[in-house]
């Protein structure tokens, strides 16, 4: 997929560290840039000390990443990381980071829970960048292809603990919920419980929600609220990272309001009961492992999309298909489910009807 770039960052055409977007591709508009930069600008914690001591910077200052639509309609997947001095040959003030942003028309070829791990991101200038050569007209447009990218390792830790399991499926449910609602779900973790958590949405959403999650990572209230007037699509999941942020964000007051909220530092969760699709993905994530979990997603999005229903009734299709019938409330609803998988040509009704005759006990 063809993707324009972005990078802004404190060095200035002057080189005197003055913020400013260092180069973009000529195809960005103005309003996009805006946006972006908007959306992207890093923000030290309080506590942060003013110069970080050497080899800690990624301890205090996690990088930032989002996946957005912008209100063009282009995708667009960003990274901010924070550096410390500008780049100058007047001062060495702190306070620099680096956006580096791609825009595309699309999401196509480009896996958007892979953004947080992903390695397509450039994380400085070289000294001959910023000093010795002007900064490019233009930044050229490049074929980008990110594939999904896991960390087994992050994944297992999160779902080892028997909280975070129950707590995951609520999560799902509410991500589920929130891409045909006009509300969002606020998350707050740490480093690798956020990373965890974009991590199995990646892999237990079904595919035709992926370009309808957006997100972002300390995320600004801020920001959004002066974006609303450029039209700017609302971000559906945001992590909220205690002390990143001058706005704080009231997880309790969110839950008691009725929105979709998890902190799991806190131990405050909204009340959402995952549908039998987020149960049964969760639970087969936290038995069998990641790449069983895997194949199950892909197995009901497949029946979703070619009965063209949603999650549950999905879920219902393969059990079907399996023979396993105890997750059914009513004849009826098995009815509904059997006509479906009969009208796509899934099952034949004669051979499966003895199986289902064996399995009540009526064809003995």
């Amino acid at each position: 997929m063809k993707a324009y770039q972005l990078i802004y960052t404190g060095c200035g055409k002057n080189k005197t560290g003055d913020f400013s977007v260092w180069s973009q591709s000529s195809e960005i508009t103005k309003e996009e840039s805006f946006e972006i930069v908007k959306m992207m600008s890093y923000t030290k914690a309080r506590n942060t000390p003013y110069e970080i001591p050497e080899g800690e910077l990624d301890k205090y200052c996690p990088v930032k990443y989002g996946c957005f639509t912008l209100s063009t309609g282009r995708k667009c997947i960003a990274q901010s990381r924070y550096i410390g001095p500008v780049y100058s040959v007047v001062d060495q003030r702190q306070g620099n980071f680096i956006i580096h942003a791609y825009v595309l028309d699309d999401l196509t070829d480009v896996y958007p829970f892979s953004v947080p791990f992903a390695d397509i991101f450039k994380k400085e200038l070289t000294y001959s960048e910023w000093h010795d050569n002007p900064a490019p007209d233009s930044l050229p447009a490049v074929e980008i292809s990110l594939k999904p990218m896991v960390n087994d390792g992050i994944i297992k830790a999160f779902m080892s603990n028997e909280r975070n399991k129950n707590v995951m499926a609520s999560i799902l449910q509410a991500v589920i919920n929130c891409t045909s609602e006009d509300k969002s779900v606020s998350i707050n973790g740490t480093e690798d419980e956020q990373k965890a958590i974009y991590a199995i949405l990646g892999i237990l959403l079904p595919s035709a929600l992926h370009s309808k999650v957006t997100f972002a990572n300390q995320y600004s209230a801020r920001a959004e609220f002066v974006l609303a007037a450029n039209n700017f699509p609302p971000i559906k999941v945001k992590n909220f990272l205690d002390g990143n942020q001058n706005f704080v964000c009231n997880y309790q007051d969110k839950v008691s309001m009725g929105e979709y909220a998890f902190s799991l530092d806190h131990g405050i969760f909204a009340d959402v009961k995952p549908s039998l699709y987020a149960s049964d993905l969760v639970e087969t994530l936290a038995k069998n492992g990641l790449f069983p979990a895997i194949k199950r997603t892909e197995e009901i999005s497949k029946v979703m999309k070619d009965l063209n229903c949603d999650a549950d009734t999905a879920v219902l299709a393969c059990l079907v298909k399996a023979n396993q019938f105890n997750a059914f409330n009513s004849a009826e609803e098995y009815k509904r489910v059997f006509d479906l998988l009969l009208s796509a040509n899934y099952i034949d009704r004669n051979a499966f009807a003895g199986k289902l005759y064996e399995e009540l006990g009526l064809g003995k």
